[in-house]
């Protein structure tokens, strides 16, 4: 979805670094919120998209979403772990080989990366909450 917004120049409407404006552009920023607004409907499940249908901004949507499916998965991880320490070649060639444990080590490091982004985004939050 982030490739997809940052394709067409619109990913600053979830990232919260374009505020809507009370100029002659809001009809112009209406119009494109409710576009990425849509999109991120179409992408979700209907059951999802009940959830956050009634959202006023992108921004806000995208945040709901953030809040519940944004966390990451503990069980998920060590599912990943595991499968890392279990791996072997076994009687797969060595490219079948390599490209099970590359998918693996990508799969591990992307978890890294959802880790280091919510110890961020709670730092943030506890720097807020000591001002």
């Amino acid at each position: 979805m982030l490739i997809a917004l940052s394709t067409k120049g619109k990913l600053f409407f979830i990232n919260g670094s374009l505020t809507k404006p009370t100029t002659s552009d809001l009809k112009k920023w209406i119009k494109c919120n409710d576009m990425v607004m849509a999109w991120i409907l179409n992408v979700v499940t209907k059951d999802i998209g009940d959830n956050i249908i009634y959202a006023k901004s992108a921004r806000d949507m995208w945040i709901q979403l953030e809040e519940r499916y944004g966390q990451a998965n503990g069980a998920k991880f060590y599912q990943v772990q595991k499968e890392i320490d279990n791996i072997n070649q076994g009687s797969n060639d060595i490219a079948t080989y390599f490209t099970k444990i590359k998918t693996l080590w990508n799969e591990m490091s992307d978890w890294d990366d959802i880790t280091i982004c919510l110890s961020a985004s709670t730092d943030k939050i506890l720097k807020r909450k000591a001002k």
